[in-house]
Parts: C-alpha cells; sequence; structure tokens
C-alpha cells in the first residue's frame, strides 16, 4: 500500500530531527486510523515554519496539531496584571517560581493564521467574505503525557468541537472524530480543488525542474550580478533595472547548489511576486530550500518557533513605534534566535533595501546566516517612501560587511517608450537622483497583449476641488470603463490610491457594478485590510488595488494612478512615492492628480487617449 505519510516512516526514524514521544504516538495513531482519503504530515516546510503535525484531504480541508510532552503538574493559568489582566500560561520550576510562556493554543493559531493569511490568500479571502468557511483549516493540540480531565482543567474556556484539546486517553480506535473531527466527511463544500496545488506545494514543496521553467530573459549585466558569491554585496538600479530578476535568479541558482535561502521584502505584498519569477528560472532545485517572508513577518516566525510572545507597544505614535521595531523587536528576536539555533541560512536576498534599517541588517548577519555569509541587498533610494536613513548601507555604521563598491544596474527594461520618458523626466525635474535616468525600455511586439495592439499612452488628468474629490469613485469607474472598451482585461490593470478610505469607497463602486477586485483595504471595518494585502498575488484575474506602497516591487499592463497631498506629509517623500507608482506601469499609466505641486508637470501632457 502506497504510503500517505511524508515524509515516509524510514526518512522520519532516521533523521537528525528526532520526533518526540508524543509526536511519534501522535502520527502512528493517524496513520493507522484516519481513512486514506487523508494525507498526512511529519513537521512540513510550511515556508520556514514547522509545525508538529498536519494532515489534508484534497475534498474536505486542513487541520494542524500542536503536541506537547509536558507535565500539566507544572502549569497554571494566571491573571497578568501588566497587560489588561490577561489570563496566560505559566510554568512553574524546581524553585516554584512561575515563568510566562506562550499557550500552545497560540502557536496552533498562529500557523493557521499564516496559512489562511498569507500562504494560502485564497482561503483567507473565502473566509472573509463567510465567516462558516473558517472550519476548512482547523486546529489541534494534543498533550501526550496527559489526559482529558487535566487538559479541560489547564484549558476550560476552549470549544472543543471546533479545537480539540487532547490529551492521551483521546488516541482510541472509535475516537478518530474526537481527534480530526472531519475525518469522515467525504466533501466540504467550502473547499476548492483550485486551491489543492498551493496547499501542496507548502506542505511538500516540489522539485522543480529546468522543463517547468519559463522565459526570463536576463541582460549580460543582470546575469553577472546573479552569479552567487559568498560575502555581503549592494546592488542599486533604478525602477525596472532588473534588480528583482537577479533576486531571482541568484536564489534558483544557490537552491539548485543545495543551499538554503532566506528572500526577505519590507512589503508584505511582495514575496509573492518573487516567487512567481524564481518559478522562472531554468534551475534544478527544491521548493524548500527558499524561504519567502517580509521582515516583520520573519521576526513574527521566529519568535512562533522559540514559543515567544510579540513585544508589547504600549504607545502607538510614530515616533514610538519606530523605536520599538528598532529596538524591542530586535532584542527580542536576537533572544528567541539563541533559542532556535537551527534556523539559520546560507545566503540572505533583502529586497527593498532602501526600508530597512541598520538594526535589522545586523541582526539578519549575526543570528541567521550561516558560515556561507551570503547577503545580497538590492535598493532604489529613489523609492525611499518611507523615509528611512539610509547612511547605513554606505558604511557609515558599525558592523557593516559590504564588500567593494556597489553593483550598479542602469537602464528599464521594463517600462514601454512613453512612460520610461515621462518617469525619467519626472526624476529630473523633482530632483531625484541621477541614478533614474532611463537607457533603454520594454517594447512588446505588435498584438502582444492578447490581441490587444499595442498602443502605450501616458494621460494625464487633473481633477482639484474637493467636490471633484469626492465624485473620485465613480469617476475611477469611468476610466476603467474606458480601459474595458480599449481592451485591457481586468488582470491587466491596477489602481495605485494613497488612502485606505479612498481605496475602501473605490472598491465598493466597482463591487456594485459586479466587477471583483483584489485589493488590500478593509472594506467592512473589521481589521480585514491586512488579509486582504497579504492575499495580493499574481495569477489572479481580477482588477488590482493597492495603496502605492504596498505595490512597491510590482508592475502592471496598465497602472491607474491617483495622486493627493496626504500620500506623504514630507514634499520630497512624496514625490518618491509617485515616483514609485509611476514606474509600476509597463505598458501605460493614467495620472488623476489633485495636487497642485503637480499641475505643472502635467501640464504638457494629453487628457485623452490619443488615436
Amino acid at each position: 500500500m502506497e504510503s500517505r505519510i511524508y515524509p515516509a516512516w524510514d526518512v522520519i526514524l532516521s533523521s537528525k530531527s528526532q520526533l518526540t514521544e508524543g509526536e511519534r504516538t501522535l502520527l502512528t495513531y493517524l496513520d493507522d486510523h484516519l481513512p486514506r482519503s487523508w494525507q498526512i504530515f511529519s513537521q512540513p516546510h510550511l515556508n520556514g515554519l514547522r509545525p508538529d503535525v498536519v494532515v489534508f484531504n484534497p475534498n474536505v480541508g486542513v487541520m494542524i496539531f500542536e503536541v506537547k510532552d509536558w507535565d500539566l503538574q507544572s502549569y497554571r493559568r494566571r491573571m497578568n496584571e501588566e497587560h489588561s489582566n490577561k489570563e496566560v500560561l505559566h510554568v512553574y520550576g524546581k524553585r516554584g517560581e512561575p515563568q510566562e510562556i506562550k499557550s500552545p493554543l497560540a502557536q496552533v493559531d498562529y500557523y493557521v493564521k499564516k496559512l489562511i493569511e498569507q500562504l494560502l490568500p485564497q482561503v483567507g479571502e473565502k473566509v472573509d467574505s463567510d465567516s462558516k468557511a473558517f472550519g476548512v483549516v482547523k486546529r489541534g493540540v494534543y498533550f501526550h503525557n496527559a489526559n482529558s480531565e487535566e487538559v479541560r482543567r489547564l484549558f476550560p474556556d476552549t470549544d472543543e468541537r471546533h479545537t480539540p484539546m487532547l490529551g492521551n486517553d483521546c488516541l482510541r480506535a472509535d475516537a478518530i472524530e474526537m481527534v480530526v473531527p472531519d475525518a469522515r466527511r467525504l466533501a466540504s463544500k467550502y473547499w476548492q480543488d483550485a486551491w489543492n496545488e498551493e496547499v501542496l506545494h507548502w506542505l511538500r514543496p516540489p522539485y522543480h525542474t529546468i522543463e517547468q521553467a519559463r522565459t526570463l530573459p536576463l541582460t549580460a549585466r543582470q546575469r553577472d550580478h546573479a552569479a552567487p558569491r559568498k560575502g555581503h554585496s549592494r546592488l542599486r538600479g533604478p525602477a525596472g533595472s532588473g534588480k528583482s530578476l537577479v533576486i531571482a535568479y541568484r536564489a534558483g541558482q544557490l537552491a539548485a547548489q543545495g543551499r538554503s535561502v532566506l528572500i526577505l521584502t519590507f512589503n508584505i505584498t511582495l514575496w509573492h511576486y518573487l516567487r512567481d519569477l524564481i518559478q522562472r528560472t531554468p534551475f534544478n532545485f527544491d521548493w524548500s530550500k527558499i524561504t519567502f517572508n517580509h521582515f516583520h513577518g520573519f521576526c513574527g516566525d521566529v519568535l512562533n518557533q522559540a514559543g515567544m510572545k510579540w513585544p508589547q507597544l504600549c504607545d502607538d505614535s510614530d515616533s514610538s513605534r519606530e523605536k520599538f521595531f528598532r529596538e524591542d523587536v530586535v532584542a527580542a528576536v536576537a533572544s528567541a534566535a539563541s533559542q532556535c539555533a537551527h534556523v539559520k541560512w546560507d545566503a540572505v536576498m533583502i529586497d527593498e533595501g532602501q526600508d530597512y534599517c541598520w538594526e535589522w541588517y545586523d541582526l539578519l548577519s549575526n543570528k541567521f546566516i550561516t558560515d556561507h555569509n551570503e547577503l545580497l541587498l538590492v535598493c532604489d533610494n529613489n523609492q525611499n517612501v518611507y523615509g528611512r536613513e539610509t547612511s547605513w548601507i554606505e558604511g557609515a555604521m558599525r558592523n557593516v560587511q559590504f564588500q567593494g563598491r556597489w553593483r550598479e544596474l542602469d537602464g528599464s527594461h521594463r517600462m514601454s517608450t512613453p512612460v520610461a520618458n515621462e518617469v525619467s523626466r519626472f526624476a529630473r525635474e523633482f530632483g531625484l537622483s541621477d541614478a533614474v535616468v532611463i537607457e533603454s525600455s520594454h517594447q512588446p511586439e505588435q498584438g502582444d497583449f492578447l490581441g490587444r495592439l499595442f498602443d502605450p499612452q501616458v494621460i494625464w488628468i487633473d481633477r482639484t476641488g474637493q467636490e471633484q474629490e469626492r465624485q473620485m469613485p465613480e469617476f475611477l469607474w469611468s476610466v476603467y470603463a474606458a480601459l474595458k472598451r480599449r481592451m485591457y482585461s481586468p488582470s491587466d490593470v491596477t489602481f495605485l490610491l494613497p488612502a485606505h478610505d479612498l481605496g475602501s469607497s473605490v472598491v465598493q463602486v466597482f463591487e456594485l457594478h459586479n466587477v471583483g477586485v483584489n485589493h488590500v483595504f478593509d472594506t467592512e471595518g473589521k481589521g480585514s485590510g491586512k488579509r486582504h494585502k497579504k492575499s495580493f498575488w499574481n495569477g489572479d484575474g481580477r482588477v488590482k488595488m493597492s495603496t502605492i506602497q504596498s505595490f512597491k516591487g510590482w508592475e502592471a499592463q496598465c497602472v491607474v494612478l491617483v495622486i493627493e497631498d496626504r500620500i506623504a506629509k514630507e514634499a520630497e517623500i512624496r514625490d518618491m512615492a509617485v515616483y514609485t507608482a509611476m514606474s509600476r506601469a509597463r505598458e501605460t499609466l493614467i495620472v488623476v492628480n489633485t495636487s497642485q505641486r503637480y499641475v505643472d508637470f502635467g501640464a504638457s501632457l494629453p487628457q485623452h487617449w490619443s488615436q
């Protein structure tokens, strides 16, 4: 009989990472009693995370288990007066002194949240639209050295219909539905077959072959920068010069050499795009060698693996938050790293390096890179939309290991000539770096876009005045209707909007017209915006809507950009944000401007589509 457990038992038992007695017992029980329609995964590589046990049925859904071999006599729930009198879990040592620890329920919650919000964003969107769909990804906790009564005493308020809290007496042949509530279910109306390939990609990373690669052409200079090399190096270049291509190609080569690679961004939506680029590289490699994350998500993953909680932020002011992320979070993750010595990579690739700070680089350099010690940081200071201090990248801080001078990319190989010319003109007129000068551009063949003739345009529309701003959502709908008449498919078009309130209003107008939107905005005021932001991924056939910040690093055939002064308080940062947004367009750029600062720049541009 074909094994349905991954990896196979002989691999599990011979692995250097030995299972605990509880993990081995639960796996054996599930393999013996769970219906054969279920697959079982032991410590799968969930994009760098390692949940203890996961079971999956391609017609029903997923369940994630946390396993603890604890003696519950040493654990208590206590009130924490420092944090709003919330009840927290403590373990008592030999001296009787309590130490606060992370609840195993919180740990498995973290895996579920990561899965549906970041790795399987399609599921997250389904849950947003119908809360009953949340049950397609279940959770459970198994305590190997305790019985059910002891578990219930420690966790008396858990709804075991949705979250089984299991003692060792639950692992009976006649109790499989107590352990996996959906065990005998044949299908779920909420689970979609289209999700199965993506689920298995994360639970059982496939082997990427040269035959699976699609065209990813690199120039000679890009190919040179993409060659793996030990040490720390810096690469800069203007928008469209191929920085992301270099990261993707280099990561594919490293993985093909058997090296582990961590790819980090600042923008939490961008790694989906980088993953798609790596899919197109001509190398044979195991996908489990590559981990994707944004910096704050990476910190959360390390803390979770160490069983530590995210630090408390008392003051939510901008200045306090900046200090918090540089000091409290870095210190906590550095401490967690000492408990997770195995959490290291041979190479770290940092995209959007201008958004990083020295403390983050120092943390990564000292705690998370093996002796191979390869790090590549790519950046474009003209896209410094958060106004970061970047002198450390020039070597102005201690413990910076960059070798030699900057490595450089020049010229845009992404944008059409009209867009490239206007992006370059904008950079010159608003005093951005000379590095932005665009020497070459993207010129598709006639008929390149699904039967639509290649007809690149830059259109500039000024709409100043409060009344016109109030009418913006309906006006943007009329812009989209005009693009549809010109044969742009929904997936070709991205709207970049200055703020979440306008974004939410525009999404609602489009949905009233029965047009689906993949967006980063919270349209219901329920905090779902973060899930939507993570669900911004390639291959989705809908119109995309985003803030400028969340679309950094991405590209679209047609970009519709709305400029408002509230994009940024400082004019210089606002200029960088507008430049960043304009440079996202491959073929056509439509700017709807409400700011007096940019009226003169747009005066020479057409307000309507030229025939």
